[in-house]
């Protein structure tokens, strides 16, 4: 998973130099439009698992952290047609770190790297209404073992992906200096990869300030182009592993986890058109093969587990969903909300609403590599799928 998500970082750094992003020179880009930041947030820990609630060593609740962050962006003011479109935005990179002040280092403490974009919903002159995202991994956590950390039932791996999503106001406070104050949600979760794998969810304020190294920039402006009115199809092949919990109640002292892997793919077929300049919305279907729901484990003479296959079918889940798709050059983020018509539910996780979020890189024209999470219920993650497709444009553009 790491070399994947680094792999596609630096696919997307290359691409961004080149088409848009990055096309200014470097001296452009460090001199005029670079600027550093400095972010605090008390987070609220939400929840969502007996260790969060008082089953840990200190028996006492981890409901708070506190995290920092140093930012270093760029600030676009309009020399590209997609910096108009998305409000002359800012982009970067972020290094984060927290603590859960009360907890007896049964986490770690987490470092997190990360690329973010932040974008205003709504400009009020020189005052912005903002929505941010980010994506990226975060390490150093203190994973659970079965000996030496048991209770730890929220991280199953010292690595995780690192996402956030959150609104902001940023306030010039001066030709160089700029306040951000907002709210922000982030997630941790290494997508099933090494259960046991709750994950950490956080909602935090936050304050930040930005100091910009030569004076902000003035906004240019140009007439948009047409939007396109094109439909396309989207077929898309994904492919990931997750574990599965292990039915130990007739063998004590045998640990619930292993490190046996199971497989699990979809085939999308998806249908979408753009709306306006940077967002494409759709519909589509899915057929999701999963390995955990016809298949079982089992335990040889010397307590090794071994796995014992079902019914092919019972492993066939089909769903329906609704799709959004930001789109930038030869990038995009993309999200769907859906729902299985079709799915086993004695499962230890046979929810039928389901999500997904990813992201894009078209190394040729119209066929894509992505990696994306999906989801059930917004909070458990199902498998993490490194995907490739292909897209198909119905009509010719009309003049």
């Amino acid at each position: 998973m790491k070399k994947f998500i680094v792999l596609l970082f630096l696919l997307i750094s290359v691409q961004l130099y080149g088409k848009g992003l990055l096309s200014d020179t470097l001296r452009a880009k460090f001199q005029k439009h670079l600027f550093i930041g400095l972010k605090y947030a008390p987070g609220f820990v939400m929840q969502t698992s007996n260790f969060f609630r008082g089953y840990n060593e200190n028996s006492a609740p981890i409901d708070h952290n506190h995290s920092g962050t140093i930012i270093l962006g760029w600030q676009s003011y309009g020399d590209r047609e997609w910096e108009q479109y998305y409000g002359y935005p800012a982009y970067g990179v972020g290094l984060y770190t927290a603590t859960y002040p009360g907890e007896s280092n049964e986490l770690g403490k987490p470092i997190a790297i990360y690329g973010f974009f932040r974008g205003p919903f709504k400009r009020f002159n020189k005052v912005a209404l903002n929505y941010t995202v980010g994506l990226g991994l975060t390490y150093n956590w203190k994973p659970y073992d079965p000996v030496t950390n048991p209770r730890n039932t929220v991280i199953g791996s010292k690595e995780t992906v690192y996402i956030e999503f959150g609104t902001n106001v940023s306030i010039p406070l001066s030709k160089h200096f700029e306040l951000v104050a907002g709210g922000q949600f982030n997630h941790f979760s290494n997508g099933s990869l090494k259960k046991p794998n709750k994950g950490i969810n956080l909602v935090a304020p936050f304050v930040q300030l930005n100091y910009q190294f030569n004076e902000r920039p003035e906004f240019k402006w140009q007439p948009p182009a047409p939007i396109s009115k094109i439909w396309e199809t989207n077929l898309a092949l994904g492919y990931g592993v997750k574990q599965l919990q292990l039915d130990i109640s007739k063998m004590p002292g045998v640990s619930p986890w292993n490190d046996k892997l199971f497989n699990a793919c979809n085939l999308s077929l998806n249908f979408q058109r753009p709306v306006s300049h940077i967002v494409k919305a759709g519909f589509g279907t899915d057929v999701v093969y999963d390995e955990t729901f016809n298949t079982t484990l089992a335990f040889d003479d010397q307590n090794n587990p071994y796995k014992v296959h079902g019914n092919f079918w019972d492993g066939i889940s089909l769903g329906f969903f609704g799709s959004a798709e930001f789109y930038l050059n030869r990038f995009a983020a993309w999200t769907q909300l859906g729902y299985y018509v079709i799915r086993k539910n004695d499962n230890e996780d046979g929810h039928k609403l389901y999500q997904v979020v990813g992201l894009k890189f078209f190394f040729l024209k119209n066929t894509f590599a992505a990696i994306g999470l999906r989801a059930t219920q917004f909070s458990n993650a199902d498998y993490i799928a490194w995907t490739i497709g292909h897209r198909i444009k119905w009509t010719r553009k009309s003049r």
